[in-house]
Order: C-alpha cells, then sequence, then structure tokens
C-alpha cells in the first residue's frame, strides 16, 4: 500500500528535479546530516537535499525512514512510522494555528517486512534552535520579549489539548531577527516554530502538558528566573488559569513524576 502526498505550492519544483514520485525522492541524493539511527528494529536517517539555483536556490530536510515504527493505541498491531507521526503532528498544529515545520512531501510504501516512510520539510534556514539564539542574542529586552510569546504560543498548544511531548531547547526554533524591537516580533510571519512532532500528542488533562515546560526548563539553563517568570505569566495567561504564578510553578516541579 503506498501513500505519496505533495504540498501543490512545491510540486512544480520537484517535478522539475524528477522528485514527484516516492521512489525517485527515496533515491534522492540527500547528504546525509547525521549517522543513521538504527533503534526500534530499523533504520532512519536524515540529509540535506538542495535544489534550484541562483535566487531560486532552496533546502529542505529529507528523513527517510525503514521499519522504524512506533506503537500507539490506535496503530497497536503493527505500529506508525514516526516520520508520519511527525506529518500527522504537523497537519494537527496547523489547524491551530501553531508555526512548525513546512511539510513539503510526505509518503509511505508499506509491503510485507519493509515498510518504509519519508518526510520532506523546507530547512528553517531563518531560524535558531532556542540555545543558539539566546547565546546570540545577550541583551535583556529581546529576551524578555521572546519569553512572553513563548509561554503564548505554548499556553495556545496546551489549551487546544495537544503536548509536544519532548520540548527540549532544540524543539524550539526562533527567527534571527525575532523580537530585536519593540513591536515588531519578526520580519518571519512565524518567529516561533516547535520542531520534531515525532512524540507530539492529543493530552485529555487539563494539566498534561505541564510536562512540556518542566523539561524546556530543565534543559535550559539559559532561561534563568526572570525569564521563566515572564514566559509562565504569559502562559497563565493565554490560559486563563487563574493561578499565581508560584502556584503553577509548583505543578510543572510535580509534573514530571
Amino acid at each position: 500500500m503506498a501513500t505519496f502526498i505533495i504540498d501543490p505550492a512545491e510540486r512544480a519544483l520537484l517535478a522539475r528535479h524528477g522528485l514527484d514520485r516516492f521512489e525517485a525522492l527515496w533515491e534522492a541524493g540527500a547528504v546525509a546530516v547525521e549517522s543513521p539511527n538504527m533503534t526500534r528494529g530499523g533504520t532512519s536517517q536524515v540529509g540535506v537535499l538542495e535544489l534550484g539555483t541562483g535566487a531560486d536556490r532552496r533546502r529542505y530536510y529529507l528523513k527517510r525512514q525503514r521499519n522504524f515504527n512506533c506503537r500507539t493505541p490506535r496503530h497497536w498491531r503493527r505500529g506508525i512510522p514516526l516520520a508520519e507521526r511527525e506529518w500527522l503532528g504537523i497537519r494537527a498544529l496547523a489547524q491551530i494555528q501553531i508555526p512548525t515545520l513546512d511539510a513539503v512531501a510526505f509518503g509511505r510504501n508499506r509491503r510485507p517486512g519493509d515498510d518504509r516512510a519519508l518526510l520532506l520539510t523546507r530547512a528553517l534556514d531563518d531560524h535558531l534552535d532556542l540555545e543558539t539564539w539566546l547565546a546570540q542574542t545577550p541583551a535583556r529586552e529581546p529576551r524578555e520579549r521572546f519569553a512572553a510569546a513563548a509561554g503564548a504560543l505554548l499556553g495556545q498548544l496546551h489549551a487546544a489539548g495537544w503536548r509536544h511531548g519532548c520540548l527540549y531547547p532544540k524543539h524550539l526554533f526562533v527567527a534571527r531577527d525575532a523580537f530585536l524591537r519593540d513591536g515588531a516580533a519578526s520580519h518571519d510571519p512565524a518567529p516561533l516554530r516547535l520542531i520534531d512532532l515525532e512524540k507530539c500528542k492529543r493530552t485529555w488533562s487539563r494539566w498534561g502538558g505541564l510536562r512540556d515546560l518542566d523539561t524546556l526548563f530543565r534543559h535550559c539553563p539559559a532561561l534563568d528566573p526572570g525569564l521563566r517568570a515572564a514566559l509562565l505569566d504569559a502562559y497563565s495567561a493565554r490560559r486563563g488559569l487563574g493561578l499565581e504564578r508560584a502556584a503553577l510553578a509548583r505543578r510543572i516541579a510535580r509534573s514530571k513524576g
């Protein structure tokens, strides 16, 4: 059984390079950016694919997986490729206006003993991961504006009944020019983006998303107490929690248990 879906806005470019079919994209000469992940009884590898020339040159990330599946309540028997789970997460968060990766193509070709999936996304060349952005942005005011925006974004995510599931600093991307001037978040329409949605899932508990905040705070020491306070205030306001900051912080601390 085969599935192959392309963003209509990108179809012509892929077709010009002969990459508008699953097998062609599977065999594309992407440059590996990491060693293959050999866990889960299969393989997963990500590579960079550059198409076009000059001003029309574009960069993409191509994730290709073979028998790299996880089981979910809905897919408890054969599992679902993590690339497909990420693609579904991108689509779901788009429905609630949460910026993520721009998915260009998704495909799955499943045969007995051979379950292949691929996901092609646009490279976020105008963004930096959170730790890098903080290191390059020492000024206090842009950092505080970022914290407020991040709190509102995560509040929106959790209020809609979703959680990221693995929110390390490398999974929160910030536009390079974001928050540098008051009243101008960025020239990019999405100054903040969540990436790596393989573990993104629905949460039915009012507090189910708090583990995202716990993970982010524990793994990003550059978010000092003042920035965390600004983030929590914006988060609480976006969700309408009506909690004092200290009470919310205590709930976050308990969420990792």
